[in-house]
């Protein structure tokens, strides 16, 4: 459910998923992708102190 958020709120998360789908990889795929990318975003966000 979080990526779901994540890929309309997220900048990094939303122009992932928009890349995959333009691709032409099916929703579930690019969601997929997303979830896995999430926890590296996340790190980096707090890394970061963003």
């Amino acid at each position: 459910m979080g990526t779901l958020t994540a890929t309309q709120q997220n900048k990094v998360i939303k122009t992932n998923y928009q890349r995959l789908k333009n691709k032409g990889k099916p929703h579930n795929v690019a969601i997929i992708a997303c979830m896995r990318k999430m926890p590296c975003v996340v790190n980096a966000m707090q890394r970061h102190g963003t």
